[in-house]
């Protein structure tokens, strides 16, 4: 069962929260605490995301496009760059409609 929160202020987070929000949103908030200089911002769970991804179909979508290239082992970081410059663009490119449905 995942957390009852979906949502964290950076001021919450720490590095106990790493399984929850991924590290790099925990060290946002962890140096949020120590007065580091941190837009303000909050994290969304892991769980959540997971949810968004596979109610809109994006997780479908993302899985189809990888399987196009096979076995990625040994490809140059430029395929590899491509790649993930399309999967980073299938989120943005979801009806609004959808995300909020999602949460």
């Amino acid at each position: 069962m995942g957390p009852e929160r979906l949502l964290y202020w950076f001021e919450e987070l720490d590095v106990s929260h790493n399984d929850i929000v991924g590290k790099k949103c925990a060290n946002l908030g962890r140096m949020t605490q120590l007065g580091l200089e941190v837009p303000p911002g909050f994290a969304i769970t892991i769980d959540l995301y997971l949810k968004f991804i596979h109610e809109t179909g994006a997780a479908e979508e993302m899985s189809r496009y990888v399987k196009r290239f096979g076995d990625l082992k040994g490809q140059s970081i430029g395929v590899l760059e491509d790649i993930s410059q399309t999967l980073q663009g299938i989120i943005p490119k979801l009806p609004i409609e959808l995300a909020q449905q999602s949460c």
